[in-house]
């Protein structure tokens, strides 16, 4: 038998996930003690039993990874036949090099913990540093990655009918690949003084002709909306009928929200790997197509 574990920040998209592929949902418990330490308790009996765990990382990331560390552990305790991990939105995940000596390669870091903790498969949905990637080793781990984009096209294609899709950067050119305009993003020097790790970026859009089109700006993490506000404003000013700016991880921060439609996004879409007011589009038909070859 399989079961579906949901840490806190995946709650809801488990319980979708599981009545998609006809399995059973382990509850877990977990609260903060008075000193801020975690209780994480998975409540069942899972001793040869199939069990998938998923955990976003996003808000509050480091106490979301501690649950998730913690929660691993306890099933692994209880004997499972095989257990795997999914995060569906990864944080840590734009670390994944180090850029100056003695940095620590933080995406690597929570890979090797949870690869050290027991996890005999790691899932991620669109995983930053992936660069498209569906199924490679990170660090000698195994990595798992899965594209929602698709789900994001078909939402926006029911809604509005035909779109041109526009992808703001060369990180985010794997997405889609059916009437896409990619954009060229240059961003400045890396840097690490103070506490700002990068610097603004700018886009570059030479003889594209949207005019009079319905253009979906898409692009794997929205978070504090800079490439996006700009991308989407750049097809305004070329004329574009409609301006939908979407995302898969939608962080929304730093009054992301607030630049995009101030650049004249009409609607601003993301999918339920984080929870928001913006979640239209959800990801739970992806994770029940993990569960079914676990």
């Amino acid at each position: 038998m399989t079961f579906i574990i949901g840490c806190s920040n995946a709650e809801n998209l488990c319980r979708k996930a599981a009545r998609l592929a006809n399995v059973k949902l382990a509850r877990s418990e977990t609260k903060i003690f008075p000193d801020g330490d975690l209780y994480v308790r998975v409540d069942g009996n899972l001793e040869g039993e199939k069990v998938l765990l998923v955990q976003s990382g996003y808000p509050n990331q480091n106490s979301a990874l501690m649950e998730l560390f913690l929660a691993l552990d306890a099933v692994k305790d209880m004997d499972p036949k095989r257990v795997s991990v999914m995060l569906a939105y990864m944080p840590y995940s734009k670390q994944d090099r180090r850029f100056k000596g003695g940095e620590a390669v933080s995406a690597g870091t929570v890979l090797k913990l949870i690869k050290g903790l027991g996890a005999d498969r790691f899932y991620a949905i669109n995983l930053h540093f992936a660069g498209g990637r569906a199924d490679f080793h990170f660090f000698n781990v195994g990595v798992r990655n899965l594209n929602a984009a698709p789900l994001v096209a078909d939402y926006v294609g029911s809604k509005y009918g035909d779109f041109t899709a526009v992808l703001p950067g060369k990180g985010s050119n794997y997405l889609l690949t059916d009437n896409v305009i990619p954009l060229e993003t240059r961003r400045q020097e890396y840097r690490a003084s103070g506490g700002r790790y990068f610097g603004g970026s700018g886009i570059l859009g030479k003889d594209i002709d949207v005019g009079g089109k319905t253009v979906l700006v898409l692009d794997d993490i929205v978070s504090t909306g800079g490439t996006m506000a700009k991308a989407c404003d750049m097809m305004r000013r070329k004329g574009a009928k409609r301006v939908i700016s979407a995302c898969i991880h939608g962080l929304f921060v730093d009054g992301a929200v607030k630049k995009l439609e101030n650049a004249g996004a009409d609607e601003i879409i993301s999918t339920d790997t984080i929870e928001s007011g913006f979640s239209k589009v959800s990801v739970a038909p992806l994770i029940a197509g993990v569960v079914k070859k676990i």
